[in-house]
């Protein structure tokens, strides 16, 4: 009997055991369960309550930030008013530079004005020499040279023996004939016609060829690139005839109507002095 009721309670508590463990586990599922549940069931809520609180949450946000900048304009008002206050009553400000700034910025500027001067007035003199020789290039082979071939190719045109030809041409030359009669005709010379011997009758001719000019050779004869630095700066021309007092150069404004004929060459006067030393006089030789 013993044996029996020991093997009994062996078997009721080995029972028992498995109960109370499976109870605990039960427990312990239901306890997980339940904290699920109701971390679920709080997070939804919390959610849930953001989601209603929203526009409630910006209102209150744009209000502080609505009253934030109101105060801080309203601040601003008052220390813009307190400033102009103080202003009104101290006076106008007076701002200015000191003594020293003001002689440090004049030898700064005496400096700069010694060190550009110089080299501007030369690039100022180069540019202009160039001009210069420019101008006396241009007036002399266009205006002169390119005058005289045309009055020479026309003359050989004309149906002259050799002989007339040469003579026609040495006379035109000799009495200026084969360039422009005077400096406006530089410019204007379309419709000239000019009368030039081929024999050597006396005291006139006994014939000649007639040579129109019909063509412009140059536009104009500009300005003297000098003549705001040198007012006496000027062009004059030098007249093929001889017979003219005080030539063979003359200024356009002096030159004879009747005394000086054909203008043969181009050159300026009262230029000065060029870069290189040499006198700008002597340039339309070059």
């Amino acid at each position: 009997m013993a044996i029996l009721r020991n093997d009994f309670s062996r078997k009721i508590c080995t029972f028992g055991k498995i109960l109370v463990n499976r109870k605990f586990r039960d427990s312990f599922s239901f306890v997980g369960n339940l904290q699920n549940y109701f971390l679920k069931t709080f997070v939804i809520g919390v959610g849930a309550g953001f989601i209603l609180a929203k526009p409630r949450f910006r209102k209150l946000k744009f209000a502080a930030t609505s009253s934030t900048v109101l105060a801080r304009t309203k601040a601003t008002r008052q220390s813009l008013f307190k400033t102009s206050k103080n202003r009104i009553l101290q006076g106008p400000i007076v701002s200015g530079i000191s003594l020293v700034e003001l002689l440090v910025v004049v030898a700064v500027t005496a400096l700069l004005t010694t060190i550009v001067y110089p080299t501007t007035q030369v690039l100022q003199q180069r540019d202009r020499e160039h001009r210069l020789k420019k101008v006396l290039k241009n007036v002399q082979s266009k205006g002169i040279d390119d005058y005289t071939n045309y009055v020479v190719a026309k003359i050989k045109s004309s149906g002259l023996t050799a002989d007339q030809e040469a003579f026609a041409i040495a006379s035109g030359a000799a009495m200026g004939l084969l360039y422009p009669l005077k400096p406006r005709d530089l410019e204007k010379s379309v419709g000239t016609r000019l009368y030039i011997p081929i024999d050597s009758g006396f005291p006139a001719p006994l014939s000649s060829v007639t040579v129109t000019i019909e063509r412009r050779f140059i536009r104009k004869v500009p300005p003297h690139p000098f003549i705001s630095w040198l007012p006496n700066s000027h062009w004059e021309f030098r007249a093929a005839t001889e017979t003219a007092a005080g030539g063979p150069w003359f200024a356009s404004s002096s030159w004879p109507a009747i005394d000086a004929t054909g203008v043969i060459e181009f050159k300026s006067v009262g230029a000065g002095i060029t870069l290189n030393g040499g006198n700008s006089d002597d340039l339309y030789k070059e």
